[in-house]
């Protein structure tokens, strides 16, 4: 059992004050219902069969700190104040500098002022209630250091590689001591006389940048804030990426339209929105403006998975030239990312309709006729083969293939066209009827030719 009291009395009994604690079996206890500045006894008792046993006593009293100090300045004087214990009489105020310990007051209130100070000097108050009979509470430390008012100043930017960014700021005043923050995070701290410094920004991150400065006892801010985004382009899988040409036949139409296939890499940020993509013709690349314009003309993407698909009509492109920008929702903003750009060669596939004749009095010739889905500049390297026992050839290395006419890529032709038609001499011997076979040798990558008869011709001469 355990009974208080105020006093320096300590309890006799159990009626003898404040029961707290009563058939416990605790070891420790914490009193927390008290006042500063009182004395309280409390006596513990060892109770067996409802007898207590003689008590131990002991008397304390709880001498508060000081608490809740606030700082103000006006030119060269100081301003303290701060929250008084109860039941204390006064507060003991004394400051340090350059070494040296004064005493400002030995019963001050609520707040005291200091005249004259130093600007720039590095002073460190102490604090200690009073309490009358009891003596001082435990030094509470302040420390201080008055500066001089800043005029309004700015801060400026210049990137310098990837998230690294130069500030600089506009202050005339040496020896200030200046934070660059981004947000509410301090980032950098420096000596104003540095006149710049370089920062790397976190990655991945939407930071609006301002730099700090204590002026006349007060924080204050740059007149302007900057804002940074450091949002990386979607990290793409370049080796997954497919493109195909895809032919749909809709109520007696041909709709032509490609579909690029890519793949994303690493974890899906969990405020990645969606996915912004154009598709144009030339390299007038969008801007991150464009991709928040509703009316660019950017294929919204969702982000769900690691997969972006894209499926638009083939038009007239030769080239295709992608941009990619994600989308994150930050602190309820749409903030887009850097633009992922790629330039692809839009894949070739082209009809060619072949057959092999006999003018009156001259050799057989073979003529070729191209149908592109884009403009072409060459054909491609083709062989003429025969039968030489009147069955189909399989390939110009079968043992029935004859090789009667080679024909190597020619130079770049001028100008390019989406029809091309060629005729060729065969000077190798050919009978009649006579089965022949045309095959393409030689392909430039991403390019598909896909060999025809012409409608009059049934691949025999």
């Amino acid at each position: 059992m355990l009974v208080r009291k105020k006093g320096t009395r300590p309890p006799l009994n159990n009626k003898d004050g404040e029961i707290i604690i009563n058939n416990s079996e605790i070891l420790s206890f914490k009193d927390k219902n008290i006042e500063p500045g009182i004395i309280y006894s409390y006596s513990l008792f060892a109770c067996r069969r409802g007898r207590p046993s003689q008590p131990v006593s002991v008397s304390k009293a709880v001498l508060a700190k000081i608490s809740d100090i606030e700082y103000s300045q006006k030119d060269n004087i100081i301003y303290l104040s701060w929250k008084t214990p109860k039941n204390c009489s006064g507060v003991r105020v004394s400051y340090q500098y350059e070494g040296i310990e004064r005493v400002i007051s030995e019963n001050a209130i609520n707040s005291i002022t200091l005249d004259d100070v130093k600007l720039n000097g590095r002073y460190i108050f102490y604090l200690n209630a009073v309490y009358p009979g009891l003596g001082y509470s435990v030094k509470e430390k302040y420390e201080v250091i008055p500066t001089k008012k800043i005029k309004d100043f700015k801060i400026i930017s210049r990137h310098v590689k990837d998230n690294i960014y130069e500030f600089s700021w506009d202050l005339n005043e040496s020896g200030i001591d200046l934070q660059i923050l981004s947000g509410s995070n301090v980032i950098k701290r420096i000596r104003s006389e540095m006149r710049s410094c370089q920062i790397n920004l976190q990655e991945n991150n939407y930071h609006v940048i301002k730099a700090s400065v204590n002026s006349g006892g007060e924080v204050k801010d740059s007149i302007n804030k900057i804002e940074i985004n450091t949002y990386i382009p979607p990290l793409i899988n370049e080796r997954k990426t497919e493109i195909q040409e895809i032919n749909n036949f809709s109520a007696n139409t041909l709709e032509n339209k490609i579909k690029i296939s890519l793949f994303t890499e690493g974890k899906i940020p969990d405020n990645l929105k969606e996915y912004i993509c154009f598709v144009k013709s030339d390299d007038n690349w969008p801007s991150e403006k464009d991709a928040l314009n509703k009316d660019s003309g950017g294929i919204i993407i969702s982000a769900a998975g690691n997969n972006i698909e894209i499926l638009f009509n083939a038009g007239n492109f030769e080239k295709i030239f992608l941009s990619i920008f994600a989308v994150y929702h930050v602190n309820g903003v749409d903030i887009v990312s850097a633009p992922y750009r790629k330039i692809f060669n839009r894949p070739l596939t082209a009809d060619l309709f072949w057959k092999v004749y006999k003018p009156m009095f001259r050799n057989y010739r073979l003529d070729i006729r191209i149908h592109a889905n884009r403009q072409l500049n060459h054909i491609p390297g083709l062989i003429l083969c025969a039968s030489s026992d009147g069955m189909p050839i399989n390939s110009p290395g079968a043992n029935n293939a004859v090789q009667i006419l080679e024909i190597s890529p020619p130079e770049n032709l001028n100008p390019a066209s989406e029809k091309i038609t060629a005729s060729f001499e065969i000077s190798g011997s050919l009978t009649r009827k006579q089965r022949v076979n045309l095959f393409v040798t030689e392909n430039s990558p991403g390019e598909n030719f896909i060999i025809k008869w012409e409608s009059d011709f049934t691949g025999a001469v």
